[in-house]
């Protein structure tokens, strides 16, 4: 056998190994990530969370909160629309 015939399945181990050793940090980096995102992601939408709702105390002027359409409601469009149809 030739010294380069011994030596290949040390050298094939340690690749090998290097592949395990990014696999394994592949996967620790993608675990993170994907909670570090679900951290981010409940954290910005916090009326989702299972606490007891938060009583707030009314206030006699509503007006600031609903804005001047009432009840958040879309106003209707005030002009025609433009698109018609002619025959030729």
């Amino acid at each position: 056998m030739s010294a380069a015939f011994a030596r290949s399945p040390s050298r094939l181990a340690a690749a090998r190994q290097r592949a395990e050793d990014v696999k394994a940090a592949l996967a620790t980096g993608a675990i993170v990530l994907f909670s570090a995102i679900g951290v981010a992601v409940a954290a910005a939408h916090p009326g989702h969370h299972k606490t007891a709702p938060v009583v707030r105390e009314q206030s006699e002027d509503d007006t600031s909160e609903t804005g001047s359409l009432g009840g958040g409601t879309i106003a209707p469009a005030t002009s025609a629309p433009t698109a018609s149809n002619s025959l030729s």
